[in-house]
């Protein structure tokens, strides 16, 4: 538990609504990190 607190502290919300990390251009699914606290990579290209 005391691992998801320090990595939530690294975590924000930018302007399209995609979780990323401080210090990191890649931007992770919020539906992961919100429902299972998972930082699931964004592909950068959808199909």
């Amino acid at each position: 538990m005391k691992g998801q607190v320090e990595i939530s502290k690294d975590i924000d919300v930018d302007d399209d609504d995609f979780i990323v990390r401080k210090n990191d251009d890649r931007k992770y699914c919020p539906g992961c990190w919100n429902k299972n606290r998972i930082l699931s990579i964004m592909p950068r290209h959808s199909e």
